[in-house]
């Protein structure tokens, strides 16, 4: 049923110094309860395979080279390092995005967690399906993109994960289906930027944003007023100017409150 979404990677590549891979869901599973110490016994032989393969897991003896990228040796049972740092930290991390994407009928969901100055990523395709007036995403992909990135190229990073249209990004857009699935609008974004400092304190920021035009090239994004929304026209590449701006925010809302709980203690 999800085949059709697992057809090639949406993502190839990341701005700056980054990671990239591309892993079954089931491997994730595992690999998101090891790295955060939960005891899930060895990974299967083909989840050991895969991850081996993507460099995920490695040898059990750090210094056997010859087995730390072999697929088949059975003692690879290691998380890389690296990676399990960076998955570790960031889905503990208080800050990040959340980001629900459409473009024409495709759709997916992107995970971004901050931690220092390191950005974790979590990208999985879905099917969108309109309900009458209400997108939702029904059938998701097998496969999920893992990423690592610099929080120095947050802007890029986001700009390389919303949909490539003129009101988002100034890449060379896609032709435009003749079916849409939340038309007039080609593509849209539904960010969420978090700040958890505390687990009883959540701050939240993002939006509603439209490209619309015959190309997408018009940003529009939907404000709540007290008799509804109102769509206000935007700069193109205003999202990921706001995005970011929220983050940075989000950031330095975490850090103060940290900063104050050490003092008062």
């Amino acid at each position: 049923m999800t085949a059709h979404l697992d057809q090639a990677p949406r993502l190839a590549s990341l701005p700056g110094p980054s990671r990239l891979v591309r892993i079954s869901e089931p491997s994730w599973t595992w690999l998101r309860q090891a790295a955060l110490g939960v005891d899930v016994g060895e990974p299967t032989p083909q989840q050991r395979t895969e991850l081996v393969t993507a460099g995920l897991l490695m040898a059990g003896d750090a210094q056997a080279d010859e087995t730390a990228s072999d697929p088949t040796d059975e003692s690879a049972v290691e998380l890389e390092p690296h990676w399990q740092h960076a998955i570790a930290t960031g889905l503990d991390s208080p800050v990040g995005v959340e980001l629900v994407c459409l473009d024409g009928t495709d759709a997916w969901t992107t995970r971004l967690r901050v931690t220092g100055r390191t950005a974790l990523l979590v990208d999985q395709v879905h099917a969108p399906e309109a309900d009458g007036e209400t997108v939702r995403l029904s059938h998701r992909s097998s496969a999920v993109t893992l990423g690592i990135a610099s929080v120095d190229h947050i802007a890029q990073l986001l700009e390389a994960v919303v949909p490539q249209r003129p009101a988002f990004t100034d890449a060379e857009p896609a032709p435009v289906p003749e079916h849409l699935v939340d038309a007039p609008a080609v593509a849209e974004v539904q960010a969420l930027v978090v700040a958890s400092p505390t687990p009883e304190t959540t701050v939240a920021g993002g939006g509603s944003f439209y490209a619309v035009g015959e190309q997408g090239e018009h940003l529009i994004v939907l404000e709540k007023q007290a008799d509804g929304a109102q769509a206000t026209a935007l700069a193109p590449r205003a999202l990921t100017t706001i995005i970011t701006h929220d983050l940075i925010a989000a950031i330095n809302h975490v850090a103060a409150v940290a900063a104050q709980g050490k003092d008062q203690a």
